[in-house]
């Protein structure tokens, strides 16, 4: 059977069978099965294959992974690395562990039904025991998935092509480093887990066997703007992602969203425009058809200034205290603003009606009093209820003191 091929045995009656046809029957699945783990599968750990301590000495746990050409190797018990003596070999206090793929002889012919060709293997039984493996490291060896064992031309090879079977092609699976220092006379040694390659999947999209939910995982198409997307069916906005990061970066949410703890922002937040409708408990961005534009935080309402407010204010820590206190600064009711504490006005303080008042102006007193609106021209809006004390600001420091 050519090398890479995918010709399978074929039976028919009577046919008379021979040895070729038995190995080509395996090769053929061994084959097959090795394009599966890295056609549609990454190489890479499986499961388990931890390097551990036991009674302080390193030990590999049982596990499974599968090498560059799709091979699989299976530890299937506790295996104790060869600790001190290969450090004490290579000179060195730190190593690479490695699992690397191997055949080995097993359940050898009885005398007379062996082979008679010289040098013929009689074995019944190929034992796929994986070697464990040591070397020191290589600090120009960064990519863990392609080892510099790896012959150049496999480093990346591919399921169109069929895998070897000979150990000779050599493709070890990384486990983790240990690290050995002496502490009291004894050796002491430290894992480093960093780097241990997983096996995972391969294709673009995962979809739920009912076919109204995939992830999009990459993008083979070119100009699909997205890395990452994941489509919900039957649902408005279906035809785009409810969630996707797109190519350049970006992260797109479709739908009501909701975020259940803390959110820290490093950069702006901006709302885009919409209509005037209820919002409330909300800060939004509102646009009419004449191109005015608010900001605006609402409450719900209506409701008294004691049922639904609006509060900005700070956190300290008074004095034989403990527990820290909230110090509201600023409360906005329904239909009152409250300043707790003094206001400093920088720019002119207008009646109603559009009149300036001045400080200790009698007026000023009687709108405090009287609850009267008073307008701010920095933004202020409509103000009721001034607390506190009105202060003139201090003169800029470009102006001279009079």
């Amino acid at each position: 059977m050519a090398s890479d091929d995918t010709a399978r045995v074929r039976y028919f009656p009577g046919q008379f069978l021979r040895t070729p046809d038995f190995t080509d029957e395996q090769q053929y699945h061994l084959a097959m099965r090795r394009r599966h783990n890295i056609g549609h599968h990454t190489m890479g750990i499986v499961t388990g294959l931890a390097i551990a301590l036991q009674d302080g000495r390193p030990v590999v746990e049982p596990g499974m992974a599968v090498d560059g050409y799709g091979r699989e190797l299976l530890l299937v018990q506790r295996t104790p690395l060869d600790a001190p003596r290969a450090f004490t070999a290579r000179n060195t206090d730190r190593l690479d562990v490695w699992l690397a793929y191997n055949l080995v002889a097993g359940d050898p012919a009885p005398e007379g039904y062996a082979s008679c060709a010289p040098g013929e293997e009689t074995s019944y039984r190929l034992v796929e025991h994986p070697l464990l493996r040591y070397t020191v490291p290589d600090p120009d060896e960064t990519d863990r998935r392609r080892p510099a064992t790896v012959s150049e031309g496999d480093r990346d090879f591919g399921p169109e092509r069929t895998p070897p079977d000979d150990p000779i092609h050599d493709w070890p699976v990384f486990l983790g480093s240990v690290t050995r220092h002496s502490q009291d006379g004894k050796d002491i040694y430290t894992i480093d887990p960093d780097d241990r390659p997983y096996a995972g999947l391969v294709g673009e999209e995962i979809r739920a066997p009912s076919g109204r939910t995939s992830v999009q995982v990459g993008a083979e198409q070119e100009g699909d703007p997205y890395r990452f997307a994941v489509r919900v069916r039957g649902v408005s906005h279906s035809e785009v992602p409810r969630l996707a990061v797109l190519q350049d970066g970006g992260v797109a949410i479709v739908g009501e969203t909701s975020l259940l703890g803390n959110v820290e922002v490093q950069g702006v937040i901006e709302i885009t425009a919409g209509p005037a409708v209820a919002r409330p408990w909300t800060i939004s961005h509102v646009a009419d058809d004449k191109g005015r534009h608010e900001l605006r935080m609402e409450m719900d309402g209506p409701l008294g200034a004691a049922d639904s407010e609006v509060v900005i204010g700070t956190w300290t820590t008074p004095d034989g205290s403990e527990e820290p206190q909230f110090s509201r600064c600023l409360t906005i009711g329904s239909e009152t603003v409250t300043v707790h504490g003094d206001l400093v006005v920088k720019g002119k303080l207008l009646d109603k009606y559009g009149d300036q008042l001045e400080l200790g102006d009698s007026a000023l007193d009687d709108t405090a009093e009287a609850g009267a609106n008073a307008a701010h021209q920095g933004g202020m809006g409509v103000t009721t209820g001034i607390v506190g004390s009105l202060y003139k600001p201090p003169p800029d420091p470009s102006e001279p003191t009079r």
